[in-house]
């Protein structure tokens, strides 16, 4: 009898722990830290659950990486498996009986690195301060940016989400959120950003700090009682005074169909038109950007003004067919040039006034439209760079970092650092081997830089490598190379370039210096710097795209009507 109560007792135990073991749940935000000798990285999972597979993202907050997805995740047992294919790294790690600790392995370009993890929870203790919406303002030095956390009491503790309104980012999980008495913390793990402050309730406020990589700034926190969504007053509302249609075109030597938005004037026509081209990145037929649609305003504005607009999505973007990521702004302009002989069938549009309007690399793109039809009649750059993408991402990276309070000559040791690096990349036959040598030799690399200067400007040897493996993209590799001007050759089309004297992607200055020396003495050009505009062609302060989102205005209506009055002198 004795014996037989003992075995169904381990019996019964047993059986408890298969069912725990297939109970077990890996669902979740796991943080650990890697220890690569002189430093530590932060690593953060986090782990979902999708018709019975598991999906998982890796954040390194300490290089400013997030949002890097697993080639998948397997849980066999209590063993945790995750593997990155574009990383080439792999995580196996064994759950603890609780569920909430797993020790393993990191192991990524043939090193193994011990990686614990533990699954991060939400705690609770004292119900102060009240749930609410909280916002406050960073100062960051040259700009501010407005940050609302949005505190809620559940079940089992205490949670939280973020918006920084001014980024366009919204519902920001809040991995951890501890309040113990009137003392808050709140962690974003994704964003590797910590909120600590105290609840005074005679000034109603949480009074605290945020830090992020490093820095920190003093940030406080008072309820908010409204929606903290910018405005967008341009954004156009119906009823319009014009006809609007969704249309489809062929662009043939691709075999895709693109998908947009065509706007006509009321009237019986013929009416000019334009194609709208957008800027670099994938974009939507609006160029949409922080809640912005700067592409529907141009639109609207113009058909009001007896102007044609087709505006469509990049391939591969929303309705539009294709492979954006193999494609280049060569291959882009096949696009463009498939919506204008789009344009040519149709009523009311006339076919000998067909022209472009491009922003940004869309002006590059309209560079080699008119390299390929030397009919074309006229273009619009709106930030068009007049120099090759080398060029460009220098005057970038200085102006970007010097307006940002990074001192010159720390600008100019990076600067003939990513020189180095670029050169090498650009002329390397296997890119592959290119970037796997730069991590290699990043400490070598970065040796003209202190930890100071490596930090102002986000860089270690941990990541150097990531911020230069994007260069090795077919698209990358033509824009960097390709010279706009040459591709214009002696065409005989119209030009209209406009520039934002606060601009930090395009610098005006030295792009308009290039143009206005290479078209002069031709017929129907002109260009002309607007005075505190950005990149976007809205009043800046500093022009930083940080501010992008902070600014109600799209784009000044003076640049709106420029460009309407001079097309239609064409």
């Amino acid at each position: 009898m004795k014996s037989s109560i003992l075995t169904t007792i381990m019996l019964f135990t047993m059986l408890l722990a298969g069912l725990f073991a297939k109970a077990q749940s890996v669902e979740g935000d796991w943080e650990g830290k890697l220890d690569f000798g002189p430093t530590k990285l932060r690593v953060v999972f986090h782990i979902t659950q999708e018709n019975g597979e598991y999906q998982a993202t890796m954040d390194s907050p300490d290089q400013g990486s997030y949002g890097m997805k697993a080639s998948s995740v397997t849980l066999e047992g209590d063993q945790l498996t995750i593997t990155s294919e574009k990383l080439q790294m792999t995580y196996v790690g064994q759950l603890s009986a609780s569920g909430s600790l797993t020790t393993g392995t990191f192991t990524q370009r043939g090193r193994d690195f011990p990686l614990e993890l533990t699954k991060q929870q939400t705690t609770i203790t004292e119900q102060v301060p009240p749930a609410g919406d909280w916002k406050g303002e960073l100062d960051m030095g040259p700009i501010q940016l407005k940050i609302v956390y949005h505190i809620r009491k559940e079940k089992e503790g205490w949670a939280a989400n973020m918006d920084s309104p001014d980024q366009g980012v919204f519902g920001l999980p809040v991995s951890k959120t501890t309040v113990q008495d009137h003392n808050i913390e709140m962690e974003s793990s994704r964003i590797g950003a910590t909120f600590k402050g105290i609840y005074k309730e005679n000034d109603n406020i949480i009074d605290g700090t945020f830090s992020q990589n490093g820095q920190d700034f003093p940030l406080v926190l008072s309820p908010s009682s409204k929606d903290d969504k910018p405005k967008r007053p341009q954004t156009p509302q119906e009823p319009f005074p014009y006809e609007a249609k969704e249309v489809k075109f062929e662009n043939e030597e691709a075999a895709i169909f693109l998908a947009g938005t065509l706007t006509i004037p009321a009237g019986k026509g013929p009416f000019p038109a334009v194609v709208l081209v957008t800027g670099s990145g994938p974009q939507d037929r609006d160029e949409t950007i922080l809640n912005h649609k700067p592409f529907w305003v141009i639109a609207d504005h113009f058909s009001r003004q007896g102007i044609a607009v087709l505006r469509f999505d990049d391939r591969g973007i929303a309705k539009s067919e294709g492979d954006f990521s193999a494609a280049t702004s060569e291959d882009f302009a096949t696009d463009a040039i498939a919506a204008m002989g789009f344009l040519r069938q149709q009523d009311k549009i006339n076919p000998d006034k067909i022209g472009l309007v491009g922003h940004s690399e869309g002006g590059l793109i309209s560079a080699i439209v008119a390299e390929k039809d030397p009919n074309l009649p006229f273009m619009v750059w709106l930030a068009g760079p007049a120099l090759n993408g080398k060029a460009i991402l220098q005057l970038q990276s200085r102006v970007i970092l010097e307006t940002s309070g990074v001192p010159s000559s720390t600008v100019d040791s990076w600067l003939e650092i990513y020189n180095k690096i670029t050169d090498e990349i650009l002329q390397a036959e296997d890119k592959k081997a290119a970037i796997e040598n730069i991590n290699e030799q990043a400490a070598s690399y970065l040796a003209p830089l202190d930890k100071t200067s490596q930090q102002m400007l986000g860089v270690s040897e941990e990541n150097l490598a990531e911020q230069f493996e994007r260069m090795t993209s077919p698209w990358f590799q033509y824009f960097m190379q390709k010279d706009p001007l040459e591709a214009m050759g002696d065409t005989k089309s119209h030009l209209l370039a406009l520039f934002g004297e606060k601009d930090v992607q395009v610098p005006a200055r030295e792009n308009v210096e290039a143009l206005d020396a290479f078209m002069k003495g031709r017929s129907g050009y002109k260009s002309h710097i607007f005075k505190d505009l950005n990149h976007f062609f809205q009043q800046a302060e500093t022009g930083l795209p940080l501010e992008y989102g902070k600014i109600e205005e799209t784009i000044s209506p003076n640049v709106l009507d420029m460009m309407a009055e001079w097309i239609h002198t064409q």
